[in-house]
């Protein structure tokens, strides 16, 4: 989820891939590269037969299926835990408090419910060259 994409934006579930790729930020996680994974790795020159994939998945009301819908319920609460958690030990108010993040998350899972959106991600993957 590239931070870049995620602009001053009123959704709620743009603020958080926002407030997301901040908080990695602060521990040197650049999420910004993902559309260029790819490229990363035919960089090195140690990888070769190279490909990359953007995924996407609806959360929320408009997913495929019941156990979809339920799965985005789950990355939520999984998400509300891990980066509420974190950003509670960093406590870096500039950021975002512990207590602003879970009220960020509440509304995004009533956005969820309400309209859906969308999150996407990037993969990219190849093999290593043998060394000798």
């Amino acid at each position: 989820m590239s931070n870049d994409a995620y602009e001053d934006s009123g959704s709620p579930h743009l603020r958080m891939f926002k407030t997301i790729g901040q908080f990695l930020a602060k521990f040197g996680l650049n999420t910004d590269v993902c559309r260029q994974l790819g490229n990363l790795l035919r960089a090195t020159s140690e990888i070769f037969d190279i490909e990359q994939k953007e995924a996407s998945m609806k959360i929320g009301v408009n997913a495929r299926s019941e156990e979809t819908r339920q799965a985005g319920r789950v990355w939520l609460s999984g998400m509300r835990m891990a980066i509420g958690t974190g950003l509670g030990k960093l406590g870096d108010a500039g950021l975002m408090t512990e207590a602003d993040w879970h009220r960020l998350i509440d509304q995004v899972e009533h956005e969820a419910e309400a309209t859906g959106f969308v999150l996407r991600w990037w993969a990219a993957w190849g093999k290593r060259k043998a060394s000798i």
